[in-house]
């Protein structure tokens, strides 16, 4: 009986994370932070629970304070920023 070839391990699709550079601390004006990354008191949309605050942040795991007074723990991939 014949070998089989061993299988190529295939990575999983992901998401894509930019690569972000950031300049030396005497030549940066400003933070720079990843275009996905969430701070607190980011105001974000969620499709279900509607709009809140973050008040967490732990990797993807966001912790916010939606509007009608519930605290949940939702990855940063279901919300959706909304503007300042």
């Amino acid at each position: 009986m014949p070998r089989m070839p061993a299988k190529k391990h295939i990575k999983p699709p992901g998401r894509r994370v930019a690569n972000v550079r950031s300049a030396p601390p005497e030549v940066a004006t400003h933070a720079v932070r990843p275009a996905g990354a969430y701070v607190i008191k980011d105001k974000v949309s969620h499709v279900r629970f509607g709009d809140g605050i973050v008040t967490a942040v732990d990797g993807e795991k966001l912790t916010i304070k939606f509007s009608d007074g519930r605290e949940k723990q939702i990855l940063d991939y279901y919300l959706k920023r909304r503007g300042k």
